[in-house]
C-alpha cells in the first residue's frame, strides 16, 4: 500500500503542476497535435508560451456563419500543456464571442499574441465590424481560456478611429498590461504609426484611439515592436518618406505615452534606423540586453539584389554599428543574388542570431537557409559575411525560417521544407555555430499539402514548440502543434523521449478512445525485463496492474478496464520498464 500511495501522489503532483520530464511528453504526436481540425478553414497561427512549458495558439477561423449562411473569420485560441494535451474546449475557444455582432458580416483576422505570465494571453487582431473599415481590437483570456474584459467576448476596441487600421504588434508593458502598435489611415490616404497602452484590467492608458508615433509624409507600414525594458516599447516600421527608396525608422514610446526620439525636432517622425541609400525593408528586431535594440533587415544598398544587414541602436536613439568604411550597420550576409525573410533572436550576450532565405544558387532557383551570429560589437561569429553558416541546402525550397533562442547562447531554427513535398524541419545551433542535430535538420512533420505558416517559441529547455497551418486533409486547412526536444527528438505518440535509455519502449494510444468501458492497449517491449502496465484515474488511484514483462520482447496487446467499474472521465495508461515510463490518456464515456 505504501508503494501504491507513493505512486499515486507522484502522479497527481506531476499532472497538477505540468512539469513532467521529457519522458512523460507522451501526448505530443510525431506529426503534431490536432489543435483545431474543425471542417472549416483555420489560418495563420500565432504562438506564445503559457509559462508552464506549454503553448497558447491563436488563429483566424472560418467556422462561424451568420443566420443567412455567410461564413465569417473569427479569432480562436487553444492552450496545450507541456505534455501536448489541449486544455480548453475541443477545437479551441472563441476569443471574441459576442451575440450583439454575431449576425453582422464582419471578419476578425491577423491575430498577434503575447503570454500574460499566468497561463493566459493577450490577443490583438484586425476587426471589420465597422465595415468597410477595419479597427484594432484586443482581448485577454485567462488560463482557463475565458475572456476577462468587458464587454466580454466582443473585445476592447483599442482603436476605432475613422478609416482603416491594420497590422497590430503587441508587447507586454512590464506592469501586467500590454502596448499595441499598428498602421493607421485616419489622416488621409497614407498610413501613419500609432500605439496604445492597455492595463491588466482592460483600461486604455493613453489618448483615445492611441498616440501618434510617426506622422511623416508618404506612408509608414508594418510596425514591429519589442519592450524597451522600462514599461515602454521600441517600435520599428517601413517608411516611404524618402521614396522611391524604402527606409526603416524607429521610435521609443514611454510608459506614459511620450515619444522620445526626434528627427529635425519633430517627435512624431521617429529616428532613422539606417542612414544609407537603397531600400531597407522587412525588419526583425531583438533586444541588445543593454537597454537598446538590434534591427535586422533586407538591405538593397549593393544594387539590384538584397543582402541582410543589422544595426544596433542605444536607448538614446543613436546608431552604434558603422562598418569599417563608415557605412551604416554591419553586414550579416552579402552573398550573390538575394537574401530575404530574416528572422532573428538575441544570443544572450548582447548580440544577435539571424537566419534567412538564400538564393545564392540563383534568384530563379529554390532558396536554401543560412544562419549567422553577430556579437555585441557587430562582428560575425559563424563564418565570413559572404558565406554564413549552412542550415539546409537540400533539394526543394527551404523557406520562412523562425529563430528562437536555445537558452545556451545558440538558437533553434524551424522552417518550411520542400525536399520531400511539403514538410517542416528544425535544427539547433550551439553558441559556436555548430549544428547539434541531424545534418540538414530534423523532420518534425511531413504531410502532403502541409505544413505552412508556422509560429515557433522556445520550450525553455533547448528545444522548441511550433504551431502551423496544415492542409493534410486536402479539403481545408487545420491547426497543428508539435515539439522537438533540446536533444533533437520529435516528441511523438509512440512515447519517444530525450533519454538514451528505453528507446525501444513504445506505448500506443488505447483503442477505442473514447471508450464506453474497457479498452485494448498495444505496446512494445525492447527486452524481457520486468515491466508493468497500469490503469490509473486522475487522482492517481491505481485501478489495475498487469505484469507484462513475462510476455517478452516485442509487440503485445492487453485489455484494460474490463474487470473494473469505470465511470465517465479521464484516465491514464502507464507502461514502465527499467525505470522508463510511457503515458497515454484514455477517456471513458457513458
Amino acid at each position: 500500500m505504501k508503494n501504491r500511495n507513493a505512486f499515486a501522489l507522484s502522479l497527481v503532483a506531476a499532472v497538477a503542476v505540468a512539469t513532467w520530464a521529457a519522458t512523460a511528453r507522451a501526448q505530443w504526436q510525431a506529426c503534431g497535435v490536432p489543435t483545431c481540425v474543425n471542417p472549416a478553414n483555420q489560418y495563420l497561427p500565432a504562438a506564445a508560451s503559457d509559462n508552464a512549458g506549454g503553448v497558447i495558439i491563436a488563429w483566424a477561423d472560418h467556422r462561424v456563419t451568420t443566420p443567412t449562411g455567410t461564413a465569417r473569420w473569427m479569432i480562436y485560441a487553444q492552450r496545450l500543456n507541456n505534455l501536448g494535451i489541449p486544455q480548453w474546449a475541443a477545437d479551441g475557444v472563441q476569443v471574441a464571442p459576442d451575440s450583439a455582432v454575431a449576425d453582422t458580416a464582419f471578419d476578425q483576422q491577423n491575430p498577434v499574441i503575447v503570454a500574460d505570465g499566468s497561463g493566459g494571453a493577450f490577443i490583438a487582431w484586425v476587426d471589420g465590424r465597422d465595415h468597410p473599415y477595419t479597427d484594432i481590437y484586443l482581448q485577454h483570456i485567462n488560463s482557463s481560456g475565458a475572456p476577462t474584459w468587458l464587454p466580454l467576448g466582443g473585445g476592447l476596441g483599442v482603436c476605432k478611429a475613422p478609416n482603416v487600421q491594420q497590422n497590430p504588434a503587441l508587447v507586454l508593458d512590464g506592469s501586467g498590461g500590454v502596448i499595441v502598435a499598428w498602421q493607421d489611415c485616419r489622416n488621409g490616404t497614407n498610413f501613419d504609426i500609432y500605439a496604445q497602452r492597455v492595463d491588466g484590467s482592460g483600461a486604455p492608458q493613453w489618448t483615445t484611439n492611441g498616440v501618434p508615433l510617426c506622422l511623416a509624409p508618404d506612408g509608414q507600414t508594418g510596425p514591429q515592436m519589442i519592450s524597451d525594458g522600462n514599461h515602454g516599447a521600441y517600435v520599428v516600421w517601413t517608411d516611404n518618406r524618402n521614396a522611391p527608396d524604402l527606409d526603416l525608422f524607429c521610435q521609443d514610446v514611454t510608459g506614459s505615452g511620450q515619444v522620445k526620439w526626434m528627427t529635425n525636432g519633430l517627435q512624431a517622425f521617429g529616428v532613422v534606423g539606417y542612414a544609407y541609400t537603397g531600400p531597407q525593408q522587412n525588419p526583425a528586431i531583438v533586444s541588445d540586453g543593454a537597454g537598446g535594440l538590434i534591427l535586422v533587415c533586407e538591405d538593397g544598398r549593393n544594387g539590384a539584389n538584397f543582402d541582410i544587414w543589422a544595426q544596433r541602436i542605444d536607448p538614446s536613439g543613436a546608431r552604434l554599428w558603422p562598418d569599417t568604411l563608415g557605412a551604416d550597420g554591419y553586414a550579416v550576409i552579402t552573398a550573390n543574388n538575394n537574401q530575404t525573410a530574416p528572422s532573428a533572436c538575441g544570443d544572450g550576450a548582447g548580440g544577435v542570431i539571424v537566419s534567412w532565405m538564400d538564393f545564392r544558387r540563383g534568384n530563379n532557383l529554390d532558396p536554401d537557409l543560412y544562419i549567422q551570429r553577430l556579437n555585441a560589437a557587430g562582428a560575425p561569429q559563424w563564418g565570413a559575411v559572404t558565406v554564413g553558416d549552412t542550415v539546409c541546402i537540400q533539394g526543394g525550397s527551404q523557406q520562412y525560417p523562425n529563430v528562437v533562442p536555445d537558452g545556451a547562447g545558440g538558437a533553434v531554427v524551424t522552417w518550411d521544407d520542400g525536399r520531400l513535398g511539403t514538410s517542416m524541419y528544425a535544427q539547433r545551433f550551439n553558441a559556436a555555430g555548430a549544428a547539434q542535430w541531424v545534418a540538414e535538420g530534423v523532420a518534425t512533420c511531413g504531410m502532403t499539402y502541409g505544413p505552412i505558416a508556422h509560429s515557433t517559441i522556445s520550450d525553455g529547455a533547448g528545444g522548441a514548440i511550433f504551431a502551423w497551418q496544415d492542409g493534410r486533409t486536402n479539403t481545408n486547412t487545420d491547426i497543428y502543434a508539435g515539439h522537438v526536444s533540446g536533444g533533437g527528438t520529435v516528441t511523438g505518440a509512440a512515447g519517444v523521449d530525450d533519454a538514451t535509455r528505453g528507446g525501444g519502449l513504445v506505448l500506443e494510444g488505447p483503442r477505442p478512445n473514447p471508450a464506453p468501458a474497457g479498452m485494448s492497449v498495444r505496446f512494445t517491449l525492447p527486452t524481457d525485463h520486468a515491466a508493468t502496465l497500469d490503469l490509473v484515474d486522475v487522482s492517481g488511484r491505481l485501478l489495475e496492474r498487469h505484469d507484462v514483462g513475462r510476455l517478452g520482447a516485442g509487440a503485445h496487446d492487453v485489455e484494460l478496464g474490463r474487470g473494473a467499474t469505470l465511470h465517465a472521465g479521464l484516465y491514464f495508461v502507464r507502461l514502465r520498464q527499467d525505470g522508463v515510463s510511457r503515458y497515454q490518456k484514455a477517456t471513458v464515456i457513458p
